[in-house]
This record gives C-alpha cells, sequence and structure tokens, in this order.
C-alpha cells in the first residue's frame, strides 16, 4: 500500500512537471518579437509611450539607481531617440522569464546618417497570466561606436526536460554568497570564477567582452574590492534562470567607485549555477 502511494504521488509529481514543458524555440522567437515590437513602437509613438506600454506595473528601470519605470516615464517631458535591436535571447525551461541583449543607438533625429552614443542593452521580461511579455528591467552601458554590427539573433535553449528541484535554490544563495566572498577580496577573478563558457560582461566605457577569454582579458586586471547591495531579484518556475540588481562600490587604490550592477545566472547541465551575463555601470562623474 505505502509503495503504491509513493507511486501514485510520483505519476502526479510528473504529470505535473510534463504539463510545464513547452515549446521554447517558439517562446524564445515570442520574446525576441516582443523586443523589436519593443522598438517598433518607440519609433513610431515614442520612447515614453512605448516604455510605458510595455513595461510591467513593477518593472525596474534605473535613473540613475533602480525606479518603477512606469512611475518614471509618466513623470518625463523629454525622451531620448534609441533604436536597438536584440542580439541574443534566451528564456527559462518553462518559459515565463528571459531577457535579450543587443546594441542601443542614441540620435538627434530619425533621419541623421550618425548616431550621438552607442551602447547595449540589457532587458529582462516575464510573461503575465495574460500571455503578454512585460519588461521587468531595463538597463544599459554607454561605451564608442562598434566596428560591426551583429549578424542574426542568436538564442539559448536550456536543455532540461523538467525544471528543477527546489535545492536549485538554495544552491543559488550559496552561489550568490560565494560571489560576494570573492567579490569582496578581487573583482575581476570573481566574475571569471563563476561565468560560463558563454558569458557576457557589460562594462561602461568598454565594447562588450562575450565568451570566458574575452571575459579574462578585459577583467584579470581588476583587482578591486567590490561590495554589492542587492535591491531585487527573481527567479523562474523551473528554478534554472535568475537575476539580481543593486548597487556596487568598488575600492582601487584608495579611490572608490560607485554604480549599479545586474547579474545573471543560469543553471547548467552539472545543476551549477554560472553567471551567463554581468553588468556594472560606474555612476556618471
Amino acid at each position: 500500500k505505502a509503495l503504491t502511494i509513493f507511486s501514485l504521488t510520483a505519476m502526479l509529481a510528473l504529470v505535473g512537471l510534463h504539463a510545464e514543458e513547452v515549446d521554447l524555440e517558439k517562446i524564445a522567437g515570442e520574446l525576441v518579437q516582443a523586443e523589436t515590437d519593443y522598438g517598433k513602437l518607440a519609433l513610431e509613438k515614442g520612447f515614453r509611450a512605448a516604455s510605458i506600454h510595455v513595461f510591467a506595473d513593477d518593472g525596474i528601470m534605473f535613473a540613475p539607481g533602480p525606479v518603477n519605470g512606469t512611475k518614471y516615464w509618466q513623470k518625463q517631458t523629454e525622451e531620448p531617440l534609441l533604436i536597438w535591436r536584440p542580439a541574443f535571447a534566451t528564456v527559462a525551461r518553462t518559459g515565463e522569464l528571459g531577457y535579450t541583449t543587443g546594441p542601443w543607438e542614441l540620435k538627434k533625429a530619425r533621419d541623421d546618417a550618425k548616431a550621438q552614443a552607442f551602447g547595449q542593452y540589457v532587458t529582462i521580461w516575464k510573461k503575465g497570466a495574460d500571455g503578454a511579455w512585460k519588461v521587468v528591467v531595463d538597463v544599459g552601458v554607454e561605451h564608442s561606436q562598434p566596428m560591426e554590427q551583429p549578424g542574426e539573433v542568436e538564442t539559448f535553449l536550456p536543455e532540461f526536460h523538467i525544471f528543477q528541484p527546489e535545492s536549485a535554490r538554495e544552491k543559488l544563495e550559496t552561489a550568490e554568497r560565494t560571489f560576494a566572498e570573492l567579490l569582496s577580496t578581487d573583482a575581476g577573478a570573481a566574475v571569471i570564477a563563476k561565468a560560463s563558457d558563454d558569458v557576457r560582461i557589460l562594462r561602461r566605457g568598454v565594447s562588450p567582452a562575450i565568451g570566458k577569454t574575452a571575459a579574462h582579458l578585459m577583467l584579470s586586471s581588476d583587482h578591486g574590492k567590490t561590495k554589492r547591495i542587492r535591491a531585487g531579484g527573481d527567479i523562474s518556475r523551473s528554478n534554472d534562470l535568475a537575476y539580481s540588481y543593486g548597487e556596487y562600490s568598488t575600492e582601487r587604490t584608495n579611490v572608490t567607485e560607485q554604480g549599479i550592477y545586474l547579474s545573471i545566472w543560469q543553471l547548467d547541465l552539472n545543476t551549477d549555477w554560472r553567471l551567463v551575463l554581468d553588468l556594472q555601470k560606474r555612476a556618471a562623474k
């Protein structure tokens, strides 16, 4: 009898897990389309109106610290002319959380041949009960004009067939705690130690480093001592994609740098949490 009850419980659990199985390729395409539509709406209606339309009620942007995006844009009378496109996108195994990143440029007028500024954005999206994607975090960094534009949008689809156990959350807490300890002694080494092979590193004034080798070249000389203060974050229902954001300060030879950060973590096939994107944006002087 006990065995029968155990088998029935296990079967019901599996049914629930497989009910979460989704067409990730289709959902990733929907996410890319949501980002593309955001950019089109910004050109048609203005960046302010487009942002109010796509931000979740509790969506966050940075001005310069984390603030409610909808409330921020409702108060603005001037708005930038931003043009951007996704270059990379991924989603959680359950398909309700994902992010896109890619280049942006700022122009005075739509028909201007040259842009005034360039950079990279990161947008984290969450799908609501109505099936619509909404922005929960939006942030970007500035850098010099890129040498070349990216090609087709690259997507990453997680290979897990069912969502991960609750213990994955405990492992994330451990990974973040260890990461914080490493940051406090050597910031560059900390990021490299936790980075995935395909990590994306975004820093103000520097072109993005994509991949662990590029990350090492960017960060290996950064031995600053960094403290990050978490302001918020979330994790997917499948416990395989998570993010946190907040403010940071770094000490380097008696000089203090301050700004904001965003870290995105993804569970790998070994069920280890790895940094897939790490952004620090130092405060403007």
